[in-house]
């Protein structure tokens, strides 16, 4: 839900936290996650919306990769 987004990164954040959930888990995935990528100097986020799904998305800088290298991945 809308309401909840905001608190999706934070340690042991669960939306739905009651015993019949069908997804286990500690609610520290996303949180790591979000670490990682900041110690590595980029980050993560999300679109999401209520009954269809939520999609996430991670931006990590290149090191070492050449201009002439990074026009041909695209």
């Amino acid at each position: 839900p809308e309401q909840e987004q905001p608190r999706i990164f934070d340690k042991f954040f669960q939306v739905d936290s009651s015993n019949t959930r069908k997804r286990a888990g500690s609610g520290l995935g996303l949180a790591i996650s979000r670490e990682l990528a900041r110690r590595m100097g980029g980050e993560v986020g999300f679109i999401s919306t209520a009954g269809v799904g939520s999609r996430f998305w991670i931006r990590l800088p290149l090191a070492g990769v050449a201009t002439d290298e990074l026009r041909q991945l695209h």
